[in-house]
C-alpha cells in the first residue's frame, strides 16, 4: 500500500528531468515524465521539511524548526547546516551561481545566506510588516530579490543598495491573496 502522507515540498531539478519531492524526513527523486523514483528514497537527519530549492550543484532544505541544510545535490548528503530563523523557513531561492541563498520564515524576516559558509550577509524588509514570508525569488542579473508574504504584499528590493526599490503605484504590489510563489521574468523585468 502507498504511504497517505503529504507532499510537504517538491522542486524541479535543473533541466526538468526530474522532481525532487520531500516528505517529512523523505527526500525523493522522480521522473519527471513517468513519476517514477529514479533512484532510492532517501531518509535525511531532520523532520518537518516546508521548502526545496536547488541550484546546479546543490539542494537546500527549509525546516520547521528554522534550520537550513544545504545537501550535496547529487548524493544528498549534509554539507551544512545552520539555525538559519527562530521560527519555521517557509521559502528559499538560490542565485543563478548557487552561492547565495535567500530564505523567508514565519519569523518576519528575508535572509541572504552565503552557502559556502552558512553566514548571514544580508537581512531584507521592514520590521514593522510585519509579515511571514512565504516566497522568494533572485533576478536572474542577482541584483534584485522579490518577497511575498501570507497578507498577499510583494516587495522587490535592490540587493546593492539593501533597499526597497520605490514603485510609483504601491497598489500594484498588494496581491490581495496570500503570495505563495514568486517568479523574475527571463528578463528580470
Amino acid at each position: 500500500s502507498r504511504d497517505p502522507r503529504p507532499v510537504d515540498a517538491l522542486a524541479f531539478r535543473l533541466g526538468g528531468r526530474s522532481i525532487l519531492c520531500a516528505s517529512g524526513s523523505t527526500i525523493v527523486e522522480l521522473h519527471s515524465k513517468f513519476l517514477l523514483p529514479v533512484a532510492k528514497p532517501t531518509t535525511i537527519a531532520h523532520t518537518g521539511v516546508r521548502c526545496i530549492s536547488i541550484s546546479s550543484q546543490l539542494l537546500a532544505i527549509g525546516l520547521e524548526d528554522g534550520t537550513i541544510a544545504v545537501l550535496d545535490g547529487r548524493t544528498f548528503s549534509i554539507i551544512r547546516e545552520w539555525k538559519a530563523h527562530e521560527k519555521a523557513v517557509n521559502a528559499m531561492a538560490f542565485d543563478k551561481d548557487g552561492i547565495r541563498l535567500a530564505s523567508g520564515s514565519d519569523d518576519e524576516t528575508v535572509r541572504i545566506w552565503d552557502t559556502r559558509c552558512g553566514q548571514c550577509i544580508m537581512k531584507c524588509g521592514y520590521e514593522e510588516a510585519r509579515a511571514t514570508y512565504h516566497a522568494v525569488a533572485f533576478s536572474n542579473d542577482g541584483k534584485r530579490i522579490a518577497f511575498g508574504d501570507w497578507d498577499g504584499r510583494v516587495w522587490v528590493w535592490d540587493l546593492e543598495s539593501n533597499e526597497d526599490e520605490e514603485t510609483d503605484d504601491s497598489e500594484r504590489w498588494e496581491i490581495g491573496s496570500p503570495t505563495l510563489f514568486l517568479a523574475f521574468s527571463p528578463t528580470g523585468n
